[in-house]
């Protein structure tokens, strides 16, 4: 596959496969041990053209695309991110996030970080690895669903339950690497406007010990528009919307790319799930495009 820019590269990319199964069966995966399978998950893995974000960033918009760039400095490293305590530097990365937010999106109101995870990449990734890290993931998908997402808020906050049905909600994530130049397995973002969600995406079961939840997944397609951030460095933050109370809002579908880049150190990186509270004159309700 031939590039037509200099700032575009070819990476692979892993989707969920249009296979007669989903006709029938609903994709679910566990992450626990059970009798019979834990997934029926059928993959179709293919190289995909995909964009440089910096070289757009001034066109990408959250509203339209699903996603955005935002320049957040941060001395944070992989190492201080172990810590804990109340005064550890994680939580306080949480509020210069929930900050950062509230001044650039002014739509919102209130801004909670539920929770962030960190990963590093050990080297004999993609193959079998035995790493006490998380490791880059490798299926497209965003994280919730609108369903999934009022699951995940009876999760978070139990004793509010029927607060929450009422509020207009946004699910929001910020990645970024912790050590950088980072073209090591990038964050690969498709572009909203490029996806016809009735026939390109598909709902998932999450099944734990303990709960369920729904993220959805992605079909592969021509159409499709890929981007990244070449050699991401660790000031260089990418926000992006995963769910939201109003299904018509934009999303992002994302993956960890291979661009078969074999220099630098193994990516390191955080992410960042927050609920994000509208204001009450910003809260039109939509017509679902996507469920």
């Amino acid at each position: 596959m031939e590039t037509s820019n200099q700032d575009s590269r070819v990476a692979q990319i892993v989707h969920i496969a249009r296979d007669a199964l989903y006709e029938t069966e609903k994709p679910f995966a566990a992450d626990f041990s059970a009798p019979g399978k834990s997934s029926n998950h059928i993959f179709d893995a293919r190289d995909v053209v995909v964009k440089d974000a910096r070289t757009r960033r001034a066109r990408l918009t959250l509203d339209k695309n699903g996603f955005c760039l935002l320049e957040s400095p941060t001395s944070l490293t992989f190492e201080s991110l172990s810590l804990d305590g109340p005064d550890s530097a994680c939580l306080a990365y949480y509020r210069q996030m929930e900050a950062l937010v509230l001044e650039r999106f002014p739509e919102y109101s209130k801004v909670v970080v539920l929770e962030h995870q960190l990963r590093k990449r050990h080297s004999g990734y993609p193959e079998a690895v035995n790493s006490k890290h998380c490791q880059p993931a490798r299926l497209v998908h965003r994280d919730f669903t609108t369903r999934g997402l009022f699951l995940r808020m009876d999760v978070s906050f139990p004793e509010q339950e029927k607060k929450y049905r009422n509020e207009d909600m946004d699910f929001l994530n910020i990645w970024r690497v912790l050590t950088g130049p980072n073209n090591d397995w990038p964050l690969g973002l498709c572009d909203y406007a490029s996806i016809d969600a009735e026939k390109d995406t598909i709902p998932n079961d999450m099944l734990s010990r303990t709960t369920v939840g729904e993220n959805e997944l992605l079909f592969a397609s021509p159409h499709h528009e890929w981007y990244y951030v070449s050699s991401q460095n660790v000031e260089e933050a990418i926000l992006f919307r995963n769910a939201s109370t109003d299904p018509s809002r934009s999303y992002a579908f994302h993956s960890a790319l291979d661009l078969k880049v074999t220099d630098g150190i193994p990516r390191e990186s955080i992410e960042l799930r927050m609920v994000a509270f509208r204001r009450a004159q910003d809260s039109p309700r939509g017509v679902s495009k996507a469920q």
